[in-house]
């Protein structure tokens, strides 16, 4: 018995024991890393939780199951509007990066706008204060501005947010005000003393 015990003891202190109990315990779910941030949120952890998510997209990780994730926390509900929103906007922003470089309307417009740019002895390293720039930059600019959010409003639509897509298109700065709200519910550091989301 006592041999036993001893080997026993010598296979839990080894890494192979270890390994063998890591192997053993899944990772957590897209739904469960989606709530931890919301418990978390107010804290360094939450946003590192998401920073190990965008990081987990950018890297080449499908955006579907995260959005999914969001869409369930919300229907639960443990998740706030804001914050879904704004998470939903995030993960849809990393899939909507590559758009910008590949459509073709946004190429052209933004062709148009760097031919101003130089005409009107600007580097390449320099763009118009968007205040100051000329009308027809301007109205380049809002061409631009206008095409994008169709863009972003037809992506949110795939992932059946109709609402934010909606939102989008009709009401730009109540929709970035929306995201804006669930952002600094996650990353806008709380008190020590106070307590979590669901706490």
């Amino acid at each position: 018995m006592v041999a036993q015990e001893e080997a026993l003891d010598s296979m839990i202190d080894s890494d192979d024991w270890s390994n063998h109990l890591s192997a053993q315990i899944p990772p957590p779910s897209h739904l469960e890393r989606i709530l931890g941030i919301n418990a978390l949120a107010g804290t360094e952890d939450a946003r590192a939780l998401l920073h190990a998510i965008i990081s987990d997209i950018e890297g080449g990780d499908d955006v579907a199951p995260w959005v999914q994730a969001v869409q369930v926390a919300r229907e639960l509900p443990a998740l706030e509007d804001a914050i879904a929103w704004f998470m939903i906007d995030c993960f849809c922003e990393i899939m909507f990066r590559p758009l910008i470089q590949s459509d073709a309307l946004l190429s052209a417009i933004s062709a148009e706008m760097e031919a101003l740019e130089r005409a009107h002895g600007l580097g390449e390293d320099e763009a118009f204060l968007l205040d100051e720039a000329p009308p027809e930059y301007r109205a380049l600019s809002t061409r631009w501005d206008h095409r994008a959010d169709a863009l972003q409003s037809s992506m949110l639509r795939t992932y059946s947010e109709d609402a934010m897509a909606l939102l989008l298109l009709r009401d730009r700065v109540r929709y970035d005000e929306m995201v804006e709200e669930g952002r600094l519910a996650i990353v806008t550091l709380r008190d020590e003393g106070e307590g979590g989301r669901n706490g």
